[in-house]
């Protein structure tokens, strides 16, 4: 079993809350895009989740809460690409600061402004990238301008860590 997921569903989602409002459970569970695996399954003593099944557990754990910041550090590297691209059209609808951790590119294309950090062996140095989506022009064209910008010279910029 697993430390981090112990007890009911609803006692997991609402992380042991007294009375936690059943509908409010099961908002965070369609929001995670888990509701209609859970509701299926047998709930035994022993039920055992997937691992994608498990990541958007905790995730509506977390969303739970209706958070204004949501700190997500690959989030959906168990998802296919399928449930990957619905979690995150439901995350980006949802009004509230997301800070993403990934390195699976529908994560990183849903995102408004990517930080890429990397080496640059030739100087020694790390480097940060910063691209931006223009709201002007389609996300699909923006994504793509932004990320050539940024690993163009003028979008690059090298934080030197001692030579």
């Amino acid at each position: 079993g697993d430390d981090v997921v112990y007890g009911t569903v609803l006692e997991n989602v609402s992380m042991f809350e007294l009375e936690a409002p059943v509908d409010r459970v099961e908002e965070a569970l369609r929001q995670a895009l888990v509701f209609d695996v859970i509701s299926t399954l047998p709930m035994e003593d022993h039920t055992m989740l997937s691992g994608g099944e498990m990541q958007r557990l905790l995730l509506a754990r977390a969303l739970y809460r209706r958070p204004g910041l949501l700190l997500l550090d690959e989030a959906s590297s168990a998802l296919d690409e399928v449930t990957e691209a619905g979690l995150n059209s439901v995350l980006a609808g949802l009004g509230c600061t997301r800070i993403m951790i990934d390195h699976r590119s529908h994560t990183i294309e849903s995102a408004d402004r990517v930080i890429e950090f990397g080496h640059n062996p030739r100087l020694g140095c790390s480097t940060v990238k910063f691209s931006t989506r223009n709201a002007k022009s389609s996300p699909a064209e923006s994504f793509e301008a932004t990320i050539a910008s940024a690993r163009s010279e003028e979008g690059l910029a090298d934080l030197c860590t001692g030579t």
